[in-house]
């Protein structure tokens, strides 16, 4: 029985400012196995998720973030697919964003009371009952 012949592509350009993955999809053969490599240096992959005709993989390339490089898959044995190949750029996180809203209203409470405007601090004229809340309550 003859092996199967080792097959790869690459292509060239630029890896995106501020990526930390490469995620992609490839189909192989029964013993089949693909390699990713940037700059010629050898990613570690990691298998994410299979499914029936596939398996998702990823690696970590935050080392190569803002580089021109060659990204190149390679196989041994057959290689019959390899899809949606994404670079991952991470979502802002919860903890930066609650911060920023919370100095955009402490910014805009702060531009209130040196206007003038009392609206935002609120009043204590001891008429509970008059307030617009007291329904509610």
């Amino acid at each position: 029985m003859l092996a199967a012949p080792d097959s790869s592509i690459s292509q060239g350009g630029l890896v995106p400012a501020g990526v930390h993955w490469l995620l992609f999809k490839a189909a192989t053969g029964a013993h089949s196995t693909v390699e990713a490599s940037l700059g010629g240096e050898k990613l570690s992959l990691q298998a994410l998720g299979t499914e029936a005709n596939y398996t998702v993989y990823g690696a970590n390339i935050s080392a190569f973030s803002g580089q021109t490089t060659t990204l190149t898959f390679t196989s041994s044995g057959y290689l019959s697919e390899i899809d949606d190949i994404e670079f991952v750029v991470p979502e802002p996180g919860a903890a930066p964003l609650l911060l920023i809203g919370l100095g955009l209203l402490r910014y805009v409470r702060r531009r209130r009371l040196s206007a003038g405007d009392q609206r935002s601090v609120g009043r204590d004229d001891g008429d509970f009952k008059s307030s617009p809340l007291a329904g509610l309550i």
